[in-house]
């Protein structure tokens, strides 16, 4: 019997190890089931936060492209702007040639109008004396011919009347 009593002591010996050790694999799995359900809760956080700074990096992107079109609408329209005031300058060169050219002419035409002037101030001072001289003719042709006609008088009634 002692033998009978070693062996169930044995046996509960092994009841209570094997319960000790179930209860400390159990103690393990809820701690395990614990540690994976903190474990997911984490990667779930880390998952949430990846998936924000994914969608923060596509917006930055999304914003970096609209940035890149603005750029290069705005070099675009740099370009264009350039383009015109170069168009405008080469223009604003033909503008002050064509203006040093009409300066020229306005001088010439202003040199000839004053030779005009003083020609024409020329010919009605001729004009003037011719006028004079003529009005003098006249004055005088008219003493002359009522001289004439007073002579010719004179000389009808000196003639003396001869009948042939």
């Amino acid at each position: 019997m002692e033998q009978l009593e070693l062996l169930v002591g044995d046996k509960d010996e092994t009841i209570r190890r094997r319960d000790v050790i179930v209860t400390s694999l159990e103690a393990s799995l809820a701690e395990s089931r614990d540690l994976a359900a903190a474990s997911e809760r984490a990667l779930a956080a880390k998952v949430k936060e990846l998936e924000s700074a994914a969608e923060q990096q596509r917006q930055t992107l999304a914003a970096g492209r609209e940035t890149e079109r603005r750029l290069a609408s705005a070099e675009e329209s740099i370009s264009e702007k350039e383009r015109l005031l170069e168009e405008r300058s080469r223009r604003v060169v033909e503008l002050e040639a064509d203006n040093k050219e009409l300066g020229s002419s306005v001088a010439s035409l202003s040199s000839r109008l004053q030779e005009t002037r003083l020609q024409l101030d020329g010919a009605t001072a001729d004009r003037r004396r011719l006028q004079n001289d003529l009005e003098r003719t006249e004055r005088s042709l008219e003493q002359l011919r009522a001289e004439t006609r007073t002579a010719g008088r004179d000389l009808v009634r000196e003639r003396p009347t001869t009948c042939d």
